[in-house]
């Protein structure tokens, strides 16, 4: 699954990810799988594609923010002991993952790739289930369409391949596109269907002529 600009993941794909890491955040022992977090962050040219996700807390997605996970590791040991010291008195709090800080760089990183390569092959999995059920229902649409006539076929098939590239460019759109091409695609199906009745009356006026025209003979 990619998509080429920010959209909004797909709810199965977003599923997958939070199963993974038995529904845990990858990056603290204590928080339960609640957001999709980029590893490579999208500013840093991150794909919003599945090898790029892990399940995460909502702290740990928050503070995390923008940064790769070594950058965040290095800004918390970084932060000086007096920040530490304030944040007993009132000050500003942090959000320290265990996971990331008692880590090596070296193991943190074969973690969060452990849990990017079980997010991938889940994603696999569930990708091969609907793609045979896909090819279930096109043989099932493809043996409907020939109870069809001609003509009638040759219109559901121009707009099946027309909703077809849309589905494409809306994988890849923002939410406020997706809908307003929605409703576009709801009216030109709507004027569909009326050309199809019409198409249907005038076929069947023909039928009842030629049969009256062969009753005469």
């Amino acid at each position: 699954m990619e998509a080429s600009s920010r959209g909004t993941l797909p709810r199965t794909v977003r599923n997958v990810v939070l199963t993974a890491n038995k529904r845990n955040c990858t990056y603290c022992s204590w928080g339960a799988a609640e957001a999709v977090d980029h590893v490579v962050p999208w500013e840093e040219g991150g794909r919003d594609d599945v090898s790029n996700f892990v399940p995460a807390c909502r702290r740990c997605n928050s503070s995390k923010k923008n940064r790769t996970v070594l950058r965040w590791k290095r800004d918390i040991q970084a932060r000086p002991p007096s920040d530490l010291l304030a944040s007993f008195f009132g000050g500003k709090t942090y959000h320290d993952p265990d996971l990331v800080i008692d880590s090596t760089p070296e193991g943190l990183i074969e973690h969060v790739e452990s849990v990017q390569a079980e997010v991938c092959a889940a994603f696999r999995r569930l990708e091969v289930d609907l793609a045979e059920g896909l090819m279930g229902e096109m043989n099932r649409l493809a043996a409907r369409m020939g109870n069809l006539s001609t003509h009638m076929r040759a219109l559901v098939h121009a707009e099946f391949l027309l909703r077809l590239g849309e589905q494409e460019v809306d994988l890849a759109s923002r939410p406020s596109d997706r809908y307003l091409r929605r409703i576009q695609v709801d009216r030109r199906q709507a004027d569909l269907v009326t050309t199809l009745a019409q198409v249907g009356n005038l076929t069947t006026s023909q039928v009842a002529r030629d049969a009256l025209a062969g009753a005469k003979r």
